[in-house]
């Protein structure tokens, strides 16, 4: 149904990455904010086109091909309304595009509580996803692409998703589904983690070093910055083994840049006469920073830069120097 052929969008990603999904499958891509997932899901549908490798949309190029769009339908993250009209008039135009029956569409309205006499400017994030929801689930299409379709929503918007995601598995129809949302996955068949992609993709032409650094301290406002470091590939930051010895923490809850304010948040037990303080000064003394870079080199200089600006010292270099 998909097939991704060494595709390359360099603003997004550089080295080329492969993927298909076959007919009837329900797949999840998941990964860190800004990875690409959402660039990655406007090229399979041909919003974008490639600038490397090859993208077939049922056995079709989308982007020289755009009629073969018609077969798919799209819940877009960023949000696809028309603010300047009611969202009757778009989801209407929608209807008729896509040959939607009226009795299907107003059935969805209602079920999601749309309200249509409204402009998407004067309607709440959750709001406005449930009528981006309903322009795509109202198709009868071969594919589904629904990018974080439930961010904003309520427990009764995922309820409803859910029931929806339900009866396209009973219609084997093939679903997409970009998603931070942990607990949308087990409605999937295959989970495809494209931070992992990229990086495999990356090792096999060998441009992957690695770099750690032992730092004094570890500051959350860093996180954004750092994956903003065009060498960077992955990171990631994990408290001193020592300290988490010292404090009775093991080592296991810890994966990848965790914060706690008290034992409680950790999931630990309570100290005895009381609940244990952790502060973040003290679960991330003395922290390991383990990177993966296309270049050290080239990463140093403005990492280094970045950790000065926010008062954290580099205490060694463990690898990579």
């Amino acid at each position: 149904m998909i097939e991704a052929n060494d595709v390359v969008k360099r603003r997004a990603w550089r080295h080329p990455v492969s993927l298909s999904i076959e007919k009837g499958e329900r797949v999840a891509i998941v990964g860190r904010n800004g990875s690409g997932k959402s660039t990655l899901l406007q090229t399979m549908i041909g919003v974008l086109r490639p600038d490397a490798g090859q993208v077939r949309l049922l056995g079709r190029d989308p982007y020289r091909q755009p009629a073969v769009r018609r077969r798919v339908a799209v819940a877009f993250q960023d949000l696809s309304l028309d603010g300047g009209y009611p969202v009757r008039r778009t989801l209407g135009l929608h209807a008729a595009l896509f040959q939607i029956p009226k009795k299907r569409m107003a059935e969805l309205v209602r079920r999601f509580e749309v309200p249509l006499e409204a402009t998407s400017f004067h309607m709440s994030g959750g709001q406005q996803k449930r009528a981006e929801l309903v322009k795509a689930l109202a198709q009868d299409a071969e594919v589904y692409f629904l990018d974080e379709p439930t961010a904003g929503l309520d427990r009764e918007g995922v309820g409803l998703l859910g029931e929806k995601l339900e009866r396209l598995r009973r219609r084997e129809a093939t679903v997409v589904l970009v998603t931070h949302d942990t607990e949308l996955l087990p409605v999937a068949d295959r989970v495809i983690d494209f931070d992992e992609l990229k990086e495999r993709s990356a090792r096999m032409e060998g441009e992957v070093q690695k770099l750690v650094l032992e730092l004094s301290t570890w500051k959350p406002e860093l996180d954004p910055k750092i994956k903003a470091i065009k060498p960077i590939i992955g990171y990631e930051v994990e408290p001193n083994p020592e300290v988490l010895q010292r404090l009775g923490i093991p080592p296991e809850l810890f994966k990848g840049v965790v914060f706690v304010d008290d034992a409680d948040e950790a999931g630990l037990a309570a100290a005895p006469g009381g609940a244990q303080q952790i502060s973040t000064d003290i679960l991330f003394e003395r922290c390991r920073l383990k990177l993966e870079t296309s270049d050290n080199r080239a990463a140093l200089p403005e990492l280094l830069k970045l950790l000065v600006e926010h008062e954290v010292r580099v205490l060694g270099v463990l690898e990579g120097s």
